[in-house]
């Protein structure tokens, strides 16, 4: 077994052909539980949230940049492709680049949130893991607007797997990546809000 990395990009057609195995099975635990902020056993857990604007025009401005996968939003990490609709069942890949090697990570959108729960107006998604997948498991990126205190948060919550022994092997690089990771998803949102108000204020 070979380690998911290149030192090339790889082309868009064989990241389209990756995309079209529509058929391809999720390849973790526990779908679905990270929409409450839940892990399965045996899975480590990342979380991380900022408040990133106030009140409703700020909250509508987080909406539409996760619309638009502006989490992706920053110079080392594309989203394949970015006009993916929010929807159950749509297929994306995560293009990493990093150290000089590339990895390209399939992933299925398994739920979307759109609700109100008390104060708390949110939106967001969550995806899983496929085949050919460096990780397995599921990450949740959502917004909140709390009526209450006006705050507009964004955070993250995944629980992950290696997806062999040797992906094992650099857990604690991936960990590191998964780290910086959220950290510039929190930044890329902030500066979407700000760029979606006029006062350029969060």
């Amino acid at each position: 077994m070979s380690l998911p990395f290149s030192f090339t990009r790889p082309s868009n057609p064989s990241i389209q052909a990756l995309l079209d195995r529509r058929d391809a099975p999720l390849t973790y635990d526990g779908v679905g539980l990270s929409r409450d902020g839940l892990a399965p056993a045996g899975y480590a857990v990342n979380a991380r949230r900022a408040v990133i604007g106030r009140g409703e025009r700020d909250f509508e401005a987080a909406c539409a940049a996760v619309r638009r996968w502006e989490m992706f939003g920053f110079g080392w990490v594309d989203l394949c492709w970015p006009d993916a609709p929010i929807e159950d069942g749509a297929t994306v890949a995560v293009l990493a680049h990093r150290l000089g090697l590339w990895s390209l990570n399939p992933c299925r959108v398994v739920y979307t949130i759109d609700d109100q729960q008390g104060a708390l107006r949110r939106f967001g998604l969550g995806y899983g893991t496929l085949p050919e997948h460096v990780m397995r498991g599921e990450e949740r990126f959502m917004v909140t607007w709390n009526h209450e205190t006006g705050e507009v948060v964004y955070s993250i919550h995944a629980f992950a797997r290696a997806s062999s022994p040797l992906i094992a092997l650099i857990r604690p690089a991936l960990t590191l990546f998964q780290r910086q990771f959220a950290r510039a998803s929190m930044q890329a949102m902030a500066r979407a809000v700000r760029a979606g108000d006029p006062t350029g204020t969060v």
